[in-house]
């Protein structure tokens, strides 16, 4: 895992199980976490699970993975989606592009440059601008800096926004205080600095609903995770 890249939620369609074994090889080390599915019929599974990416491999008699694609988009999933492929045509690419896939790669290439594949298109979305999150009943307008959730709409700072987007980004995650650093902070602060700590504070302080639960919750000995707290569990303090 690169500096500042977050463990991936990776979806994998995939019915040879050669491939499906080279995938977690790979992807192990970098601490991606690799879910694997066989047919078309995951709308179910992409519904229940905030994946990051698709890998949609298809064998050479795949019939439907155009129309699952377009199905995709027209619901508004903007997940990214790599289409693996042994020996597809010119314009049966061409169509997977029209239809909304990001990325079409023969499954001929080696593991190594199909996985750096699948981390340019995470990169580009992660880059793309991003209007609106959301997460439970908690709304972040991105491009306004504005928090939402009942009975609450709060403006935040640039900072605030930009940390509150990558917790979003990786909902039920536990991610690191040098994670963040890494993202958010780049060089600007050392390792050593609780500037994470005090923004995440700040952050509760300002789209902590009273009588609603916390949705940041502290990992302790690890950094933070943005999830929904069972009510039976929710405690005073949000830690």
């Amino acid at each position: 895992m690169q500096p500042g890249e977050p463990p991936y939620r990776i979806l994998l369609i995939e019915d040879d199980e050669q491939i499906v074994r080279l995938f977690r090889t790979s992807l192990d080390p970098l601490r991606f976490q690799l879910t694997h599915a066989r047919g078309l019929d995951t709308s179910s599974l992409l519904a229940r699970a905030p994946f990051d990416a698709l890998i949609l491999g298809l064998p050479a008699s795949s019939k439907g993975y155009l129309a699952f694609i377009q199905n995709l988009r027209a619901q508004g999933n903007d997940i990214p989606v790599l289409v693996l492929a042994r020996g597809i045509s010119a314009e049966e690419r061409l169509n997977a592009f029209e239809r909304g896939a990001d990325d079409v790669v023969d499954k001929c290439l080696h593991i190594n440059e199909i996985v750096a594949r699948v981390r340019s298109i995470l990169r580009r979305s992660r880059a793309g601008h991003v209007h609106k999150l959301y997460y439970h009943d908690l709304e972040l307008e991105v491009e306004t800096k504005t928090a939402r959730r009942p009975g609450l709409q709060v403006v935040l700072s640039e900072r605030e926004t930009a940390l509150l987007a990558f917790m979003m980004q990786h909902p039920e995650q536990e991610l690191t205080r040098d994670s963040f650093l890494a993202e958010l902070w780049k060089d600007e602060v050392n390792k050593d600095s609780n500037v994470v700590n005090v923004y995440v504070n700040l952050l509760r302080n300002k789209i902590d609903v009273p009588g609603r639960e916390s949705l940041i919750r502290t990992v302790r000995g690890i950094g933070y995770m943005l999830i929904r707290k069972d009510p039976d569990q929710i405690a005073s303090n949000p830690a």
